[in-house]
């Protein structure tokens, strides 16, 4: 049987959010080794991952993405994500549970709180593949 391979681009202003997600992904992944290979691309506004997302030859299937940024926000990477029909699941990430509402509006797959357990996001996403 051949691996699985996930594609997440984790987009936050924050750098230790990304090392904190991206070290999550790395303390799980290891039960998963044998099912599937995870690759994780990071940005820390959205123009970058604008760019990643352009310049991919393998599209994300898991975009986590922090709401509150500065110049462009969560809001708007979801909505040009939402505008070109882009594949990937939106996974928003904000300390701001106001915010919610409006995201699963706007068809994110999941909103996650930033103070929750990273390990719930990683089994959403595994639950996909797995």
């Amino acid at each position: 049987m051949s691996k699985q391979t996930i594609r997440v681009l984790v987009v936050d202003d924050d750098f230790l959010q990304i090392m904190s997600v991206k070290n999550s992904f790395s303390n799980y992944a290891q039960d998963l080794n044998d099912s599937c290979d995870i690759f994780i691309d990071t940005a820390n506004d959205v123009d970058r991952a604008l760019c990643l997302i352009n310049e991919s030859v393998n599209k994300y299937d898991f975009i986590i993405t922090d709401i509150e940024m500065p110049r462009k926000n969560g809001f708007d990477l979801i909505c040009f994500l939402k505008d070109i029909n882009y594949p990937a699941k939106i996974i928003a990430n904000s300390c701001e549970s106001r915010y919610k509402d409006k995201c699963m509006d706007l068809g994110c797959y999941y909103f996650m709180d930033k103070f929750d357990n990273f390990e719930n996001l990683f089994n959403i996403i595994c639950s996909v593949f797995v």
